[in-house]
């Protein structure tokens, strides 16, 4: 069982005219649900072998609490839904510490993410260019698409990318998460694709696929970017 996202709610705050007003999660509110679930989950797996309920990552980066272990997802049974992927990511990062910087051929790159994220990314990448001399940098984008409120990298929209890093992006490519991007296609949420990106900022643009492999494998050259649609 996965218990919702606090910034993933379908009824975007912005957006809510003429409804029953919401209330937006507080630092607060999520600290209180973590201690009010905590308890229930270290029970449960005592007498079950499974915690059964797994709050989602946001309840932790919104809180200001850090994230649990590896263990508490037991086995990550709900990663498609977004349970656990900051966990995962940051496990699986610690490896990329020790590749051969020979191997690295991307020296300099910008990454977009949610601004929940942007801080840990942030963090990862500072230690990754002091490992290897590179010149990575983590670009927050606010969601104007879906609303403030919205926080997370997957439902970001090409547009919000484009109006907000087209001057602050640096680097041989752009990297944006492939979770933005619709399944089996190069489109964003508002039907911008990678090439309307790579032509609004004025340079390639690159697909992260998920995890810290997607990571690798785009600075180690792996990953084709994507310039401007060329014209006919």
């Amino acid at each position: 069982m996965a218990v919702c996202s606090p910034s993933l709610s379908k009824c975007c705050y912005e957006h809510r005219r003429g409804l029953a007003p919401l209330e937006p999660p507080t630092p607060e509110f999520c600290r209180a649900v973590i201690r009010q679930v905590a308890p229930r989950q270290e029970r449960w797996a005592r007498r079950r072998g499974v915690r059964l309920a797994y709050l989602a990552d946001e309840f932790y980066l919104q809180a200001g609490e850090p994230i649990p272990p590896a263990a508490a997802y037991d086995g990550f049974p709900q990663l498609e839904n977004g349970i656990g992927l900051v966990r995962d990511f940051l496990d699986g990062f610690e490896p990329l510490l020790d590749e051969p910087s020979a191997a690295i051929t991307v020296r300099e790159a910008s990454f977009a993410t949610g601004t929940l994220f942007a801080p840990l990314l942030r963090s990862c990448l500072r230690r990754f260019n002091r490992r290897h001399g590179t010149r990575y940098r983590a670009l927050a984008v606010r969601n104007a698409f879906l609303g403030r409120r919205v926080t997370v990298a997957g439902l970001l929209a090409g547009a919000d990318i484009a109006r907000q890093l087209a001057r602050r992006a640096t680097g041989e490519w752009l990297g944006v998460p492939a979770e933005c991007l619709r399944a089996g296609h190069d489109v964003f949420l508002d039907d911008w694709s990678l090439p309307d990106l790579s032509a609004a900022i004025g340079r390639p643009v690159c697909r992260i696929e998920g995890g810290p492999a997607g990571f690798r494998d785009a600075v180690r050259g792996l990953a084709a970017p994507v310039g401007p649609a060329k014209r006919t």
